[in-house]
Protein backbone atom coordinates (compact mmCIF):
# COMPACT_ATOMS: atom_id res chain seq x y z
CA UNK A 1 0.00 0.00 0.00
CA UNK A 2 1.57 3.68 -0.93
CA UNK A 3 1.67 6.44 1.04
CA UNK A 4 -1.47 8.39 -0.28
CA UNK A 5 -3.18 4.83 -0.41
CA UNK A 6 -2.40 4.40 3.47
CA UNK A 7 -3.35 8.17 3.91
CA UNK A 8 -6.53 7.93 2.54
CA UNK A 9 -7.65 5.03 4.04
CA UNK A 10 -6.31 6.08 7.82
CA UNK A 11 -8.28 9.30 7.26
CA UNK A 12 -11.59 7.25 6.15
CA UNK A 13 -11.05 5.24 8.92
CA UNK A 14 -10.73 8.18 11.55
CA UNK A 15 -14.05 9.73 10.30
CA UNK A 16 -16.45 6.20 10.40
CA UNK A 17 -14.86 5.86 14.18
CA UNK A 18 -15.65 9.59 15.00
CA UNK A 19 -19.31 9.45 13.36
CA UNK A 20 -21.73 9.45 16.00
CA UNK A 21 -24.30 7.70 13.70
CA UNK A 22 -22.00 4.93 12.91
CA UNK A 23 -22.10 3.86 16.95
CA UNK A 24 -25.87 4.60 16.80
CA UNK A 25 -26.42 2.23 13.77
CA UNK A 26 -24.30 -0.56 15.54
CA UNK A 27 -26.41 -0.13 19.36
CA UNK A 28 -29.79 -0.63 17.34
CA UNK A 29 -28.60 -3.46 14.91
CA UNK A 30 -27.57 -5.30 18.03
CA UNK A 31 -30.69 -4.58 20.10
CA UNK A 32 -32.74 -5.95 17.03
CA UNK A 33 -30.67 -8.69 16.64
CA UNK A 34 -30.85 -9.83 20.18
CA UNK A 35 -34.52 -9.08 20.48
CA UNK A 36 -35.79 -10.72 17.14
CA UNK A 37 -32.71 -13.89 17.28
CA UNK A 38 -32.30 -14.65 14.59
CA UNK A 39 -30.49 -17.90 12.90
CA UNK A 40 -32.08 -19.99 15.68
CA UNK A 41 -30.30 -17.83 18.17
CA UNK A 42 -33.90 -16.94 19.62
CA UNK A 43 -34.84 -20.61 20.42
CA UNK A 44 -30.68 -21.24 22.14
CA UNK A 45 -29.98 -18.79 23.46
CA UNK A 46 -30.89 -16.68 26.77
CA UNK A 47 -31.46 -12.79 26.38
CA UNK A 48 -28.52 -11.91 27.61
CA UNK A 49 -26.54 -14.81 25.84
CA UNK A 50 -27.87 -13.16 22.41
CA UNK A 51 -27.55 -9.83 23.59
CA UNK A 52 -23.92 -10.94 24.06
CA UNK A 53 -23.23 -13.18 21.28
CA UNK A 54 -24.97 -10.23 18.44
CA UNK A 55 -22.41 -7.65 20.16
CA UNK A 56 -19.46 -9.64 19.90
CA UNK A 57 -20.55 -11.12 16.05
CA UNK A 58 -21.45 -7.54 15.05
CA UNK A 59 -18.31 -6.13 16.05
CA UNK A 60 -16.30 -8.74 14.64
CA UNK A 61 -18.38 -8.63 11.26
CA UNK A 62 -18.39 -4.01 11.12
CA UNK A 63 -14.74 -4.24 12.01
CA UNK A 64 -14.04 -6.21 8.78
CA UNK A 65 -15.93 -4.49 6.52
CA UNK A 66 -14.42 -1.10 8.27
CA UNK A 67 -10.78 -2.63 7.60
CA UNK A 68 -10.95 -4.31 4.05
CA UNK A 69 -13.36 -2.06 2.33
CA UNK A 70 -11.93 0.99 1.92
CA UNK A 71 -8.43 0.28 1.01
CA UNK A 72 -9.70 -1.93 -1.04
CA UNK A 73 -11.92 0.97 -2.65
CA UNK A 74 -9.12 3.41 -2.94
CA UNK A 75 -7.10 0.55 -4.48
CA UNK A 76 -9.42 0.08 -7.37
CA UNK A 77 -10.42 3.39 -8.20
CA UNK A 78 -6.47 3.94 -8.32
CA UNK A 79 -6.49 1.45 -11.28
CA UNK A 80 -9.13 3.99 -12.60
CA UNK A 81 -12.17 1.68 -11.65
CA UNK A 82 -15.29 4.12 -11.31
CA UNK A 83 -16.37 4.14 -7.68
CA UNK A 84 -19.57 2.27 -8.14
CA UNK A 85 -18.15 -0.96 -9.97
CA UNK A 86 -14.61 -0.53 -6.83
CA UNK A 87 -17.44 -0.56 -4.43
CA UNK A 88 -18.94 -3.38 -5.81
CA UNK A 89 -15.73 -5.29 -6.10
CA UNK A 90 -14.18 -3.82 -2.23
CA UNK A 91 -17.64 -5.22 -1.21
CA UNK A 92 -17.91 -8.91 -2.66
CA UNK A 93 -14.52 -9.51 -1.42
CA UNK A 94 -15.21 -8.28 1.75
CA UNK A 95 -17.87 -10.60 1.75
CA UNK A 96 -15.78 -13.77 1.12
CA UNK A 97 -14.33 -13.02 4.25
CA UNK A 98 -16.98 -11.64 6.66
CA UNK A 99 -19.48 -14.26 5.64
CA UNK A 100 -17.75 -17.60 6.67
CA UNK A 101 -16.33 -15.67 9.57
CA UNK A 102 -19.80 -15.08 11.50
CA UNK A 103 -21.40 -18.33 9.88
CA UNK A 104 -18.47 -20.05 12.23
CA UNK A 105 -19.67 -17.78 14.82
CA UNK A 106 -22.71 -18.56 14.46
CA UNK A 107 -22.52 -22.56 14.94
CA UNK A 108 -19.39 -22.02 17.10
CA UNK A 109 -22.37 -20.65 19.85
CA UNK A 110 -25.84 -22.43 18.85
CA UNK A 111 -23.87 -25.45 18.94
CA UNK A 112 -24.76 -27.14 15.38
CA UNK A 113 -22.94 -29.88 14.29
CA UNK A 114 -20.00 -28.46 12.13
CA UNK A 115 -20.35 -30.11 8.70
CA UNK A 116 -20.84 -28.84 5.04
CA UNK A 117 -23.86 -29.11 4.76
CA UNK A 118 -24.17 -26.72 8.26
CA UNK A 119 -21.81 -24.32 6.77
CA UNK A 120 -23.41 -23.93 3.77
CA UNK A 121 -26.94 -23.62 5.48
CA UNK A 122 -25.44 -20.64 7.63
CA UNK A 123 -23.76 -19.14 4.94
CA UNK A 124 -27.13 -18.84 3.08
CA UNK A 125 -28.69 -17.64 6.02
CA UNK A 126 -26.26 -15.33 6.79
CA UNK A 127 -26.02 -13.23 3.67
CA UNK A 128 -28.61 -11.08 4.14
CA UNK A 129 -26.88 -9.50 7.34
CA UNK A 130 -23.42 -9.95 6.02
CA UNK A 131 -25.00 -8.05 3.21
CA UNK A 132 -26.73 -5.56 5.05
CA UNK A 133 -23.03 -4.80 7.05
CA UNK A 134 -21.18 -4.49 3.55
CA UNK A 135 -24.13 -1.75 2.68
CA UNK A 136 -23.76 0.25 5.75
CA UNK A 137 -19.90 0.33 5.95
CA UNK A 138 -19.94 1.38 2.66
CA UNK A 139 -22.07 3.89 2.95
CA UNK A 140 -20.11 4.95 6.16
CA UNK A 141 -16.74 4.98 3.53
CA UNK A 142 -17.86 6.62 0.68
CA UNK A 143 -20.44 8.69 1.49
CA UNK A 144 -20.47 12.76 2.77
CA UNK A 145 -21.38 12.35 5.87
CA UNK A 146 -23.43 9.17 6.57
CA UNK A 147 -26.39 8.29 4.38
CA UNK A 148 -26.21 11.03 2.25
CA UNK A 149 -24.02 11.04 -0.57
CA UNK A 150 -23.03 14.47 -2.51
CA UNK A 151 -23.55 13.18 -6.44
CA UNK A 152 -23.31 16.79 -8.15
CA UNK A 153 -20.93 19.80 -6.77
CA UNK A 154 -23.91 22.38 -8.24
CA UNK A 155 -25.64 21.85 -4.66
CA UNK A 156 -24.37 24.45 -2.83
CA UNK A 157 -24.42 24.36 1.16
CA UNK A 158 -27.54 24.42 2.29
CA UNK A 159 -26.22 26.51 5.57
CA UNK A 160 -24.12 29.20 2.98
CA UNK A 161 -24.26 30.09 -0.46
CA UNK A 162 -20.90 29.06 -0.72
CA UNK A 163 -19.55 27.65 -4.02
CA UNK A 164 -19.32 23.95 -3.57
CA UNK A 165 -15.53 24.40 -4.93
CA UNK A 166 -15.11 26.55 -1.87
CA UNK A 167 -16.45 24.82 0.98
CA UNK A 168 -14.45 22.69 3.18
CA UNK A 169 -16.98 21.27 5.07
CA UNK A 170 -19.77 19.90 2.18
CA UNK A 171 -17.32 19.28 -0.81
CA UNK A 172 -16.01 15.71 -0.68
CA UNK A 173 -12.69 16.87 -2.56
CA UNK A 174 -11.94 19.55 0.04
CA UNK A 175 -12.75 16.63 2.48
CA UNK A 176 -9.65 14.50 1.70
CA UNK A 177 -7.13 17.89 1.63
CA UNK A 178 -5.07 18.34 4.49
CA UNK A 179 -6.16 20.79 7.04
CA UNK A 180 -3.30 22.93 5.66
CA UNK A 181 -4.59 22.96 2.24
CA UNK A 182 -8.05 23.83 2.37
CA UNK A 183 -9.58 26.57 0.54
CA UNK A 184 -10.45 27.92 -2.46
CA UNK A 185 -10.47 25.06 -5.28
CA UNK A 186 -8.53 26.88 -7.77
CA UNK A 187 -7.67 23.95 -10.60
CA UNK A 188 -7.70 20.34 -10.70
CA UNK A 189 -5.27 18.55 -12.95
CA UNK A 190 -4.92 14.84 -13.95
CA UNK A 191 -1.75 13.17 -13.25
CA UNK A 192 -2.20 9.54 -13.76
CA UNK A 193 -4.23 7.78 -11.09
CA UNK A 194 -4.25 11.30 -8.89
CA UNK A 195 -5.35 14.47 -9.08
CA UNK A 196 -3.46 17.75 -7.85
CA UNK A 197 -5.73 19.82 -6.27
CA UNK A 198 -4.68 23.28 -6.67
CA UNK A 199 -6.08 25.92 -3.89
CA UNK A 200 -5.46 29.44 -2.73
CA UNK A 201 -3.03 27.71 0.02
CA UNK A 202 -1.16 24.99 -1.61
CA UNK A 203 -1.78 22.13 -3.51
CA UNK A 204 -2.09 18.12 -3.17
CA UNK A 205 -2.21 14.91 -4.72
CA UNK A 206 -5.34 12.74 -4.23
CA UNK A 207 -5.99 9.40 -5.34
CA UNK A 208 -8.97 10.06 -7.21
CA UNK A 209 -9.80 10.11 -10.99
CA UNK A 210 -10.60 13.58 -12.35
CA UNK A 211 -13.86 13.23 -13.30
CA UNK A 212 -15.22 12.07 -9.83
CA UNK A 213 -13.44 15.19 -8.39
CA UNK A 214 -15.18 17.32 -11.20
CA UNK A 215 -18.47 15.56 -10.46
CA UNK A 216 -17.72 17.06 -6.70
CA UNK A 217 -17.12 20.32 -7.66
CA UNK A 218 -18.75 21.40 -10.74
CA UNK A 219 -21.01 24.17 -11.13
CA UNK A 220 -21.85 27.05 -12.81
CA UNK A 221 -18.65 29.12 -11.97
CA UNK A 222 -16.35 26.27 -13.66
CA UNK A 223 -15.37 24.28 -16.12
CA UNK A 224 -13.67 21.90 -17.52
CA UNK A 225 -10.96 23.24 -19.87
CA UNK A 226 -9.71 19.73 -21.17
CA UNK A 227 -9.89 16.21 -20.52
CA UNK A 228 -7.35 16.54 -18.04
CA UNK A 229 -7.50 20.06 -16.37
CA UNK A 230 -10.46 21.73 -14.79
CA UNK A 231 -10.64 25.05 -13.32
CA UNK A 232 -13.21 27.42 -11.07
CA UNK A 233 -13.19 31.05 -12.54
CA UNK A 234 -10.19 32.43 -9.39
CA UNK A 235 -8.30 29.94 -11.22
CA UNK A 236 -7.88 31.90 -14.60
CA UNK A 237 -5.96 34.66 -14.53
CA UNK A 238 -5.74 35.34 -18.03
CA UNK A 239 -6.08 33.15 -20.87
CA UNK A 240 -2.81 33.20 -23.30
CA UNK A 241 -2.53 32.25 -26.85
CA UNK A 242 0.16 30.23 -27.67
CA UNK A 243 0.20 29.86 -31.39
CA UNK A 244 -2.67 27.60 -31.69
CA UNK A 245 -2.96 26.68 -28.61
CA UNK A 246 -4.62 28.13 -26.13
CA UNK A 247 -3.32 28.65 -22.09
CA UNK A 248 -4.93 29.02 -19.08
CA UNK A 249 -2.49 31.22 -16.79
CA UNK A 250 -3.37 30.47 -13.12
CA UNK A 251 -2.60 33.57 -10.29
CA UNK A 252 0.44 31.41 -8.95
CA UNK A 253 1.61 31.46 -12.81
CA UNK A 254 0.77 28.11 -13.75
CA UNK A 255 -0.19 27.04 -17.51
CA UNK A 256 -2.90 24.67 -17.88
CA UNK A 257 -3.77 23.42 -21.36
CA UNK A 258 -6.98 24.15 -23.23
CA UNK A 259 -8.87 22.13 -26.08
CA UNK A 260 -9.47 23.59 -28.88
CA UNK A 261 -13.36 22.62 -28.87
CA UNK A 262 -13.47 24.23 -25.61
CA UNK A 263 -11.78 28.06 -26.38
CA UNK A 264 -14.88 29.51 -27.44
CA UNK A 265 -17.09 28.47 -24.61
CA UNK A 266 -13.99 29.65 -22.45
CA UNK A 267 -14.16 33.00 -23.72
CA UNK A 268 -17.59 33.13 -22.78
CA UNK A 269 -17.03 31.60 -19.54
CA UNK A 270 -14.63 34.54 -18.71
CA UNK A 271 -16.73 37.17 -19.75
CA UNK A 272 -19.82 36.65 -17.95
CA UNK A 273 -18.38 36.48 -14.92
CA UNK A 274 -15.28 37.66 -14.54
CA UNK A 275 -13.52 37.16 -11.16
CA UNK A 276 -12.11 40.33 -9.30
CA UNK A 277 -9.42 39.23 -6.58
CA UNK A 278 -10.45 42.46 -4.57
CA UNK A 279 -13.68 41.70 -3.98
CA UNK A 280 -14.70 37.86 -1.76
CA UNK A 281 -15.76 34.71 -3.72
CA UNK A 282 -18.86 34.81 -1.85
CA UNK A 283 -20.05 38.37 -3.02
CA UNK A 284 -19.13 37.40 -6.44
CA UNK A 285 -20.52 33.87 -7.27
CA UNK A 286 -23.46 33.24 -4.87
Amino acid sequence: MNGTLLQLTLRRWVEVLSSRNFYLVFVIVVICSAAIGPFGTYDRMQLLHRLGFWTAAHVVCWALGLLLIPPLRYYFESLGLSRFVSFLISSGTANLIIGPVFAALLIWQTSRELSISSGVQNLLLAAPLVGAITYVVISLTGLNGFGREQTAGSEQSASSNVPIWADPINCIVQQKLSAQNKGVILAMVAQDHYVDVVTDKGNELLLMRLGDAIEFCDDDNSLQIHRSAWVSRPGVFKIQKDGRNTKVIMPDGRHLPVSRSIETELAEFVKQKPYDPSRSIIAQFS
